[in-house]
C-alpha cells in the first residue's frame, strides 16, 4: 500500500508456486525490455484493488507454460496496457 518498486531489467514483481500477492496503492513498474509490473505464474493469486502498474510488455502478464493457472483479479487501479481479461464481471 503505497510506495514504489521500480525495474529496470525485468518484472516489477514476479509471483510464483502458490504466493498471494494484494497490491492496494503504489506504483510498480517493469523496464525491461520484455518486463511487465507483475508477472504471475503457476498457482499463484494476485489481487489489484489499486496503483499504478506499467511494464514494458505490459501491465500484467502470466506464465504460459501448461502448468501455469494463476489467478489474477483487477479491480482497479491504472494500468499503461489493457487488463480486461483480468477484471471480473460488474467492476
Amino acid at each position: 500500500n503505497g510506495g514504489a518498486i521500480t525495474s529496470e531489467n525485468g518484472n516489477a514483481v514476479s509471483v510464483e508456486d502458490s504466493a498471494q500477492v494484494n497490491i492496494s496503492g503504489g506504483t510498480l513498474t517493469g523496464n525491461g525490455w520484455n518486463a511487465s509490473a507483475v508477472y504471475a505464474t503457476e498457482d499463484a493469486n494476485v489481487k489489484v484493488t489499486g496503483g499504478k502498474l506499467s511494464g514494458k510488455k505490459a501491465a500484467v502478464t502470466e506464465g504460459t507454460n501448461g502448468s501455469d493457472n494463476p489467478t489474477i483479479t483487477i479491480t482497479s487501479g491504472e494500468f499503461s496496457s489493457d487488463v480486461s481479461a483480468y477484471v471480473p464481471e460488474g467492476n
